[in-house]
C-alpha cells in the first residue's frame, strides 16, 4: 500500500481528453508561491461556492484542528459527491461515480484514499482512483500543476465510492475475517466439548435430584444448588453495597472541541426499516463535532427494505452505509466485525437501531478516556427503558434494567471485577478492541462474552454516567425470544470461558474468575434450577421436614435452603430498589411484588435457551424494533 501511495503522488499532464498523465514532480520545479496558494477548499470559489462559506469552513477547521474540507463536508453545506466533482473539474481529470478497482486492492486503500483501477491506459500505464482529503488535496493539486511526464493516470472519486468499491472487491475476505476475528480458543464456533456435555448432563441430573423422594439424594442436590445460589447472591449484594459506598467521583473535565479525539459509531441493522428514521434522528442529535465523527451503519446485503429506507433518508455525509457481504453466521457480532477494520476513530460506540443516547454521551466518553488508565478499554453507558407505557412486561423490564445499570454494574466496576457487557452503548478504545479480537461472530450474546474476554486480556470496564434510552419488548412472544437468545449466549459464554478453567482463573485472577462465574453461572442456575429448588423447599416445608432435620446432611440442606430463602428476596429487591430510587421512578415500586412472576418467566426462557443451545446454537432470534406506538423519552422523573 505504501508503494501504491508513493506511485500515486506524481505530477500529471493531459494525455487525451478526460485523463491526466502523472509522474513524480520535482520540488525545485514548483514555484515557491504555489506552496501556500491553495487550501483544501479554495478551489470551490471558482466553482461558484460563496467565499463566505469557505471562510467559515476555514475558521471552523482552525477551531477543531481538522482540514477545511472535513469541516465543510461535515457541515452539510456541500455534499460529498458535489465536492469531489468540483475538485475533478478544477484539476481537469475525470470523476468516477463507481470505480472498478483492481482485484488485489487492499482494505487499507480506503484510509489511504488511493487505489489502482482494474483498467489501464491503451499503452499499459496504470490508472489510479484517488479520494484525497485535507493536505492530500493540496499535494495532488501541486503535483498536477508540476512538470509533465509519462507516468500513470489519475481520476477522482468520492471517499464513500472508493470505500464501497473496495469493500465490494474484498467481499470474500471481509466475510471470512468477520466470522473468525476472535481466537478459536475463545470463540463459540467450537461448540460444546465432551467435558461440557458431561457437565450439562450432571446439571440436569442435579435439577431432577432436587425432587427425588430419597432423602439423601434430594439433600445433596439441594446443598449443591443452594451453594451456587448463595455464591451468586453474595456477589449481587457485594456489588450493591459497593455502589452504595462509592463516593461518586466527579465527572471528567470536559474537553474543548479541538482536544476531542476522532469518534466512531457503529450500528448493526437487520430488518430495521421501521426504526431507521428514528436512528438517523438520534445520531443527528449527538453533540460531537461532525468533522471528528463517523458512523458506520452496517446492513445485510439481502435486507433490501432497510437499505431502501436508508437510501431514501439520505444520511449525512459522516454516516456511511456499509453492506455486509453474505455468509454465516447471520449474527450481529459478525456485522460489527465487518465495520471494525473500517473504523478511523480513536474510540467507537456501539448502538442498536432503537437507541436514543444522551446527546453528550460521546463527549463524556471522550473526556473519561482522556484521563483513564490505558487498561480501561471500555465504558458501559447506562441503559433505560422509555416505553414503560406499553404494559407490564415493559415496566418489569424497566425495573430490571434500573437494578442492573444503576446498581449491579457500577458496583462490579467499583470492585474492579469483570462485567458482562450490555449489547449497546459500549464505548471501546479501538486499538484494545482489535487486540482482543473484536466480537465473537458465533456468540449470540457477544457483549457478555466480550466483557469477560477483556478481563482475561488484562483490560477493565468502567460505567459511564450517561443514559441510552431503549425500547423494551412488550409482548410475551417478543420478550421470550429475546430473553431466550440472551440466555443461550450466556450459555455459550460459560462454555467458552470454561474450556480451560485454570487458564481463565490465571488470567482473570481468583476473585475476578469467581465473580464472573457467579454472575454468568448464577444467572443461568437461577433461570434453570430455581423452580426445582423452590419446589423442593416447598415440599419439605409442607411435610414439616424443613425445620426438623434428623441427620447432619438434612441439617445442612435445611440450613442452606433457609439461607437462600432469606437472602434471595433481599438480593433480588436491593438492586431494583436502589436503581429505581436513583432513577426517581417512584411509580414503578408498585411492580416490585411482581418480580417473582417475572423470574418465573425467565425460567421458561432459560429452558428454551438450553434447547436452542443444543439444537441451533448460532440461530439469531431477531428482536423487532420500532413497534412501540407509545414510546416517549423519560426525560422527567416518573412519580
Amino acid at each position: 500500500m505504501v508503494e501504491l501511495v508513493r506511485e500515486a503522488r506524481i505530477a500529471a499532464a493531459a494525455a487525451r481528453p478526460g485523463l491526466a498523465r502523472v509522474q513524480r514532480a520535482r520540488p525545485e520545479a514548483e514555484p515557491r508561491r504555489d506552496r501556500t496558494a491553495f487550501s483544501p477548499v479554495a478551489f470551490l470559489s471558482a466553482q461558484g461556492v460563496a467565499p463566505g462559506l469557505l471562510l467559515e469552513a476555514e475558521a471552523e477547521a482552525a477551531r477543531l484542528g481538522v482540514g477545511a474540507d472535513a469541516a465543510l463536508l461535515a457541515s452539510g453545506a456541500i455534499e460529498e459527491d458535489a465536492f469531489y466533482r468540483a475538485l475533478a473539474r478544477h484539476l481537469r481529470v475525470p470523476f468516477l461515480e463507481a470505480p472498478r478497482l483492481a482485484p488485489e486492492t487492499p482494505l487499507a486503500a480506503i484510509a489511504a484514499g488511493v487505489a489502482r483501477l482494474a483498467d489501464a491506459t491503451p499503452d499499459g500505464r496504470p490508472i489510479y482512483a484517488m479520494a484525497p482529503r485535507g493536505p492530500r488535496i493540496v499535494a495532488l493539486a501541486r503535483l498536477l500543476r508540476g512538470p509533465r511526464g509519462t507516468g500513470g493516470e489519475v481520476a477522482i472519486v468520492a471517499p464513500s465510492a472508493l470505500s464501497a468499491a473496495t469493500q465490494s472487491i474484498r467481499a470474500t475476505d471481509i466475510a471470512a475475517a468477520a466470522r473468525a476475528t476472535t481466537p478459536a480458543a475463545l470463540s463459540a464456533s467450537g461448540g460444546v466439548s465432551l467435558r461440557q456435555k458431561l457437565a450439562l448432563a450432571a446439571m440436569t441430573a442435579v435439577c431432577l435430584a432436587t425432587l427425588a423422594p430419597i432423602g439423601a439424594v434430594g439433600d445433596v442436590a439441594t446443598i449443591l444448588v443452594g451453594l451456587v445460589f448463595l455464591w451468586a447472591l453474595a456477589v449481587r449484594l457485594g456489588a450493591v453495597l459497593a455502589t452504595m459506598l462509592e463516593s461518586g467521583a466527579s465527572p471528567a473535565p470536559a474537553l474543548a472541541d479541538a482536544e476531542l479525539p476522532r469518534a466512531s459509531v457503529v450500528v448493526a441493522l437487520y430488518r430495521e426499516a421501521a426504526a431507521a428514521r428514528d436512528l438517523i434522528e438520534a445520531l443527528e442529535a449527538l453533540d460531537y463535532p461532525r468533522a471528528r465523527l463517523e458512523a458506520k451503519l452496517v446492513v445485510v446485503e439481502d435486507d433490501t427494505a432497510t437499505r431502501a429506507v436508508l437510501a431514501a433518508l439520505a444520511p449525512p455525509a459522516w454516516c456511511e452505509v456499509v453492506v455486509a457481504p453474505p455468509g454465516a453466521p447471520r449474527t450481529k457480532p459478525r456485522a460489527l466485525n465487518v465495520a471494525l477494520p473500517l473504523l478511523t476513530g480513536d474510540f467507537v460506540a456501539v448502538y442498536d437501531a432503537e437507541d436514543r443516547p444522551d446527546p453528550d454521551q460521546l463527549r463524556k466518553a471522550a473526556a473519561r478516556f482522556a484521563i483513564a488508565p490505558a487498561a480501561v478499554a471500555c465504558l458501559q453507558a447506562k441503559l433505560a427503558i422509555d416505553n414503560q407505557a406499553d404494559g407490564p412486561l415493559a415496566k418489569l423490564f424497566a425495573v430490571e434494567y434500573a437494578g442492573l445499570f444503576e446498581a449491579l454494574n457500577p458496583g462490579l466496576a467499583a470492585l474492579g471485577l469483570p462485567i458482562p457487557l450490555g449489547g449497546t452503548s459500549n464505548h471501546f478504545r479501538v486499538g484494545a478492541l482489535r487486540r482482543v479480537g473484536g466480537w465473537d461472530a458465533w456468540n449470540v450474546t457477544e457483549d457478555a462474552d466480550l466483557g469477560l474476554r477483556l478481563a482475561r486480556c488484562g483490560y477493565r470496564v468502567e460505567t459511564l454516567d450517561s443514559t441510552t434510552w431503549e425500547e423494551a419488548p412488550f409482548t410475551p412472544r417478543a420478550w421470550l425470544r429475546q430473553r431466550g437468545r440472551w440466555l443461550k449466549g450466556w450459555m455459550q459464554t460459560a462454555m467458552v470461558h470454561g474450556r480451560a478453567p485454570r487458564r481463565a482463573v490465571a488470567q482473570m485472577g481468583r476473585l475476578g474468575a469467581a465473580a464472573a462465574g457467579a454472575t454468568i453461572g448464577g444467572a443461568l442456575a437461577s433461570a434453570l434450577l430455581l423452580p426445582f429448588f423452590a419446589l423442593r423447599v416447598a415440599i419439605d416445608l409442607w411435610q414439616g421436614q424443613l425445620l426438623r432435620a434428623d441427620t447432619p446432611l438434612a441439617f445442612a440442606a435445611s440450613t442452606i435452603a433457609l439461607a437462600v430463602m432469606a437472602i434471595g428476596p433481599l438480593a433480588a429487591l436491593a438492586p431494583a430498589t436502589l436503581g429505581l430510587t436513583r432513577r426517581r421512578w417512584l411509580s414503578l415500586f408498585a411492580w416490585l411484588p411482581a418480580l417473582p412472576l417475572y423470574y418465573l418467566a425467565i425460567t421458561l426462557a432459560g429452558w428454551l435457551a438450553l434447547y436452542e443451545a443444543c439444537a441451533r446454537p448460532f440461530h439469531w432470534a431477531k428482536t423487532e424494533h420500532g413497534v412501540s406506538a407509545r414510546r416517549a423519552r423519560m426525560a422527567a422523573p416518573a412519580n
